[in-house]
């Protein structure tokens, strides 16, 4: 029955609220941790018959101090304006 999984996903008559309904069999539960006061979020699936998937996944964010990459932004943001003097 597992194979028939994708075939019946991409199906054109397969309606959005089937996928819902077929997600809903399959999904166990979904754990989501936001990584500090950062953008990155790790995700953890736990699918019906045991198997566990990890994804990491980027959110938005309010203020640019919460990227990861902010300290490296605001130096060459320094730098450009020191360039331009």
């Amino acid at each position: 029955m597992s194979s028939d999984i994708p075939e019946l996903w991409h199906a054109p008559q397969t309606t959005w609220a089937d996928r819902q309904t077929l997600l809903r069999h399959l999904v166990e539960q979904v754990t989501v941790t936001v990584v500090g006061d950062s953008q990155r979020v790790d995700v953890t699936i736990q699918w019906a018959g045991g198997f566990t998937s990890h994804h990491a996944v980027v959110r938005p964010v309010a203020r640019y101090d919460q990227l990861d990459n902010y300290e490296a932004l605001l130096a060459r943001i320094l730098e450009l304006r020191h360039w331009r003097r």
